[in-house]
């Protein structure tokens, strides 16, 4: 038997995108089953629906809804949002984190309705105010007190799923407290908007660059606990790193919400909503925030970064920026876990097990002493033909028991540029075609 809120939310998805139909475009992929699993015939079958959009759509829309619904709660296949959400990635070549920008924004595409419809049976899963928070290792269900005008209990439980839907591939039973115990803020509950500190001149590619050729050390596996001050409307976090992702649990004055950042794209996402002021262009400032934390975290005072980072603020709904007077303060606060019977603190970072080649950069031309035998013939044909292409005169005037270093770029070899995170590859794969470019 449906309740009131399940009735007005299969009607109010299949209502809006029966209503959109005519606005969809771009190719559809194959959708046709690969691994013959229930997410995947879910897909097929609720695509072959809305692109042939019959009279009787809604009705078939909300058929199919229930059944799958009730498939995964009898069978417990709770697994499913898993699969749909890989098979999604998959076939629409969205990697992490663009499915969730899709997800979020509710874009006229096949792949933003399949997420949106994964959203639906997401609620309609809720067991007695409690909803589906982990699904892999097992499954967990937590109770969110929800807000008792109807209108309201919609959108807060359409904006939750969208946050555990985008982190539900990552968490296990150990990273539980991870999930807030009272999201916030949410759009059209919270009135009020809060203050995010927004670094103004770096962004996460930047931030992450730094971190990635300077890094010394890791967050610990349970994470690190995270005081803010000086930071308006956010006062702490809790950081983890799965899966090569940041993943942050973020209180502000308004409740909890999660960001994150992908280690190897360096593409972060948030849920705070687009605001219509100045700084308009930066878009998930909570994300930017997170990755400076990180930054902090495992490079620390020991290795500053080139420069200063300058913080402003924006309001989600207000139009002001204003400089802080204070740059936000980052304070580490030690967990305790349980170790042999007894309650240990540990540290939020460990040194790093591992030592990073350094950024890639040109190295000048130089001379150097040579310890032992001379200069090879073939080194001096190179640099004989140097001389005839720059004009200078290097060999007459370089001292005994020295060879003469040309140009090059460091670190050299392709197994050194195979271990960059994805993003850090490109950025150099563009210098070096932008070299190949003739100078006009």
């Amino acid at each position: 038997m449906e309740t009131v809120i399940e009735r007005d939310l299969i009607e109010m998805f299949g209502q809006y995108f029966y209503n959109i139909h005519g606005q969809f475009s771009g190719e559809i992929p194959s959708l046709k089953p690969q691994h013959f699993n229930l997410a995947e015939e879910w897909i097929e079958r609720l695509t072959k629906l809305f692109l042939v959009c019959p009279n009787d759509y809604l009705s078939q829309h909300r058929k199919l809804t229930l059944e799958i619904v009730e498939r995964v709660r009898k069978k417990r296949a709770y697994y499913f949002f898993v699969d749909a959400l890989k098979t999604i990635e998959r076939k629409f070549n969205l990697p992490f984190p663009a499915y969730i920008v899709e997800l979020r924004e509710a874009k006229p595409n096949v792949a933003s309705f399949l997420l949106t419809e994964l959203l639906l049976i997401w609620a309609l899963l809720e067991k007695e105010g409690r909803f589906l928070v982990c699904v892999k290792d097992g499954y967990q269900r937590k109770h969110f007190p929800l807000p008792e005008n109807p209108e309201e209990r919609k959108a807060f439980i359409l904006q939750v799923g969208q946050q555990i839907l985008a982190f539900l591939p990552f968490i296990t039973p150990q990273h539980l407290d991870l999930i807030p115990d009272r999201f916030g803020p949410i759009h059209n509950v919270d009135k009020e908007a809060i203050r995010v500190p927004i670094i103004v001149n770096q962004s996460i590619a930047e931030i992450l660059e730094d971190a990635y050729f300077h890094q010394r050390y890791v967050i610990h596996p349970v994470g690190a606990a995270v005081q803010l001050k000086n930071a308006y409307d956010i006062q702490a976090m809790l950081v983890k790193v799965i899966d090569g992702k940041i993943i942050a649990k973020i209180s502000t004055s308004k409740g909890e919400t999660i960001a994150l950042v992908d280690l190897e794209t360096a593409q972060g996402v948030d849920f705070l909503l687009k605001h219509g002021g100045p700084l308009i262009q930066v878009r998930d400032a909570l994300a930017l925030l997170v990755a400076s934390v990180y930054h902090d975290l495992v490079v620390r005072i020991e290795t500053p970064t080139k420069r200063k980072r300058k913080y402003a603020f924006r309001a989600v709904e207000g139009e002001r920026v204003i400089l802080p007077e204070e740059e936000p303060i980052f304070i580490y606060i030690p967990q305790k876990i349980r170790v042999g019977g007894e309650i240990k603190e540990v540290s939020p970072r460990q040194p790093a097990p591992f030592r990073r080649s350094p950024r890639p950069h040109q190295v000048r031309e130089h001379p150097m002493r040579l310890w032992r035998g001379e200069m090879s013939e073939y080194q001096r044909r190179r640099v004989e033909e140097f001389e005839r292409e720059t004009g200078f005169k290097i060999l007459e005037k370089l001292p005994p028991d020295h060879t003469f270093v040309l140009p090059f770029s460091s670190p050299k070899g392709a197994e050194v540029i195979a271990h960059y995170p994805l993003f850090i590859k490109r950025k150099v794969e563009a210098e070096m075609l932008s070299k190949l470019q003739p100078s006009s």
